[in-house]
């Protein structure tokens, strides 16, 4: 259901005539801002890069919300790496211990878990750009063929 929808959406901009290569470029920047380790944040990211690089706004909110959840697959792989790079121990992510350290000690929780977050952007800012462009560089060859098919549809 939620495929033929984006098929419908990718289908409509390139009879529009968006270019499968601003296509791409969209769902390469959905999908690097969209997992973007600091949460509430991706949206307005994405308003930013969208307005710096003239992207189609409305398909890049609607695969932010798409690639959402990956947000969270991804938080604890950013912050691995992060960490690892800047050569601090890791910090364990269990809810229940969080739940137990925001409540004993709410001032030192905010202080290790915002340095976690920044740890977590440092991982995010080496990976998300390869992620990027592979991704673009996949799916452009894609959406040029779905335009020449839908072309000769025609």
């Amino acid at each position: 259901m939620i495929i033929s929808k984006i098929k419908k959406v990718i289908s409509d901009q390139l009879t529009q005539g968006v270019s499968p290569q601003g296509l791409a470029m969209t769902f390469s920047f959905a999908l690097s801002l969209s997992i973007f380790p600091m949460i509430g944040t991706t949206t307005l990211l994405c308003f930013l890069f969208g307005n710096f690089f003239k992207l189609n706004q409305p398909l890049l909110h609607a695969l932010n919300y798409i690639f959402y959840p990956l947000q969270f697959l991804c938080l604890p792989f950013f912050l691995y790496t992060g960490e690892s790079i800047l050569g601090v121990p890791h910090l364990t992510i269990r809810p229940t211990e969080m739940v137990q350290q925001l409540t004993s000690n709410w001032k030192e929780f905010m202080q290790m878990y915002t340095i976690a977050g920044f740890q977590a952007a440092l991982g995010w800012l080496i990976i998300a750009p390869l992620l990027g462009a592979a991704a673009y560089f996949l799916i452009r060859p894609m959406l040029e063929k779905y335009k020449y098919v839908k072309k000769s549809d025609n």
